[in-house]
């Protein structure tokens, strides 16, 4: 495994596309201003603060892992896309300021994830639905999943702050979409 660059706050700005070298860890706020690009080779971003992006984001395969130990949020008003997403949170929320997709994989470890004015969408069609795994937090708020055409059943890990409410959602004959 590639070893961690850390940084307390990081920013990507001016002219032309920051690729990241290796993983990166970062204590503060992630600003991105400009375009940052988790390489070729999917590098891992820890972050324990705020995620704006005013600028582009090259998700490429790589995990985002939110793992702040207080209040975090996810800030781009155009929408922001992840491929994988983790919340691993002792403490705190990870306030959606802006609509999050989650391309591949949402892992909410520990934590809430709070989605009242904004929207959680996991996966991006039919062919690509999402991947759910949880061990433990509620979303709150507004969550979409995409379903495929096939029969099944998919949870919804949905609730308020203090109680998790999950929804069991089976489908029988159905025509795939949100």
């Amino acid at each position: 495994k590639t070893a961690f660059s850390s940084y307390y706050n990081l920013t990507c700005s001016g002219s032309g596309t920051k690729s990241l070298t290796g993983n990166v860890d970062v204590n503060g706020t992630l600003t991105i201003s400009s375009a940052l690009d988790a390489s070729i080779s999917n590098y891992d971003i820890n972050l324990a603060g705020n995620w704006n992006n005013t600028g582009t984001f090259n998700e490429r395969n790589a995990s985002v892992i939110f793992d702040g130990t207080s209040a975090q949020s996810i800030t781009n008003t155009l929408g922001e896309t992840f491929y994988d997403l983790t919340v691993s949170k002792s403490a705190g929320t990870l306030t959606l300021n802006d609509n999050v997709t989650v391309s591949d994989t949402l892992f909410m470890l520990t934590g809430n994830i709070d989605a009242l004015t904004d929207t959680l969408k996991l996966g991006t069609g039919t062919l690509n639905v999402g991947r759910l795994s949880r061990t433990s937090g509620t979303i709150i708020g507004n969550f979409e999943r995409w379903k495929n055409a096939a029969a099944g059943s998919i949870t919804f890990p949905v609730g308020t702050s203090v109680n998790y409410c999950p929804a069991l959602v089976t489908f029988t004959g159905v025509t795939g979409g949100t």
